[in-house]
């Protein structure tokens, strides 16, 4: 009995973890999906989000802020392959707000990870919630 009990536990472990691995980014409005997320804070400039799952073929990118205006100076795209693409002008999110479209050439590519760099002047303390959205 202990034995069909074990198996049966361990059956439901391994389907819970396959449907995590199974699942696209969740989507928002208008076919958004969500790449990862950060809080940036006062005593940093720079932060790093990993994309847990590769996705391509995305040209599209958005990134919202939440609880504190934030400036990002600087955005890079790091592929899969080692190849990277900047984002250079200066992106002004107002709080609770979020940055224009930002276009980018994925092709078959695989975005593996966002650096960004941005201006901790506009805040002294507490955190502001960075996310990053893309869409094909």
């Amino acid at each position: 009995m202990k034995k069909c009990f074990f198996i049966a536990v361990c059956c439901c472990i391994v389907g819970f973890v396959n449907a995590q691995k199974a699942s696209a980014p969740p989507e928002r409005r208008g076919g958004w999906f969500a790449l990862g997320d950060t809080y940036a804070m006062h005593n940093t400039d720079h932060d790093v989000i990993q994309i847990k799952e590769p996705v391509a073929n995305y040209g599209r990118l958005k990134v919202t802020v939440r609880d504190l205006p934030l400036t990002i100076t600087k955005m890079k795209v790091v592929y899969d392959s080692g190849e990277d693409e900047v984002i250079d002008a200066p992106i002004a999110i107002p709080k609770n707000g979020e940055s224009d479209i930002l276009e980018i050439q994925t092709g078959d590519r695989n975005i593996k990870r966002i650096d960004f760099w941005y201006d901790s002047a506009d805040f002294k303390r507490g955190k502001a919630e960075v996310t990053v959205f893309a869409r094909r």
